[in-house]
């Protein structure tokens, strides 16, 4: 199985590009799993070349972040094979929405923002360090 498909490349939005969105009103594009772990990757944004920004899911962690495609792709089970597969019965939906199926993923809806006032009184006390 092809991970991206070029049609499917070439419709997500770039890096960036949903700032200023709140993450719950972003478009999550693609699912990912390991069919032989906990592990998820849900795809929000790319840069067209390898990098994707998303949100990754297993049974002690939940996070935003970036990781890439030639990451997913140099994941191996036991046998070799590629362990990592994209879910053909996801359709898009908002994080909100994505929460009915991966009630973790309110922890990050919980998490301040760069612009709340929490989040910018976390970053002066690293500042000051």
């Amino acid at each position: 199985m092809e991970l991206l498909p070029k049609q499917l490349a070439s419709n997500l939005p770039a890096i960036g590009s949903s700032l200023g969105i709140p993450l719950e009103d972003t478009i999550v594009h693609i699912r990912y799993f390991d069919s032989s772990t906990s592990w998820r990757w849900y795809v929000l944004e790319f840069d067209g070349k390898d990098t994707f920004f998303g949100l990754l899911i297993s049974d002690h962690l939940v996070t935003a972040g970036q990781f890439t495609l030639t990451e997913l792709q140099s994941i191996r089970n036991e046998d070799g094979h590629l362990s990592i597969r994209r879910d053909l019965e996801f359709s898009f939906r908002s994080v909100r929405d994505l929460v009915a199926s991966e009630p973790e993923v309110v922890q990050l809806l919980k998490a301040p923002g760069p612009t709340d006032e929490a989040a910018s009184s976390l970053v002066q006390i690293e500042e000051s360090d």
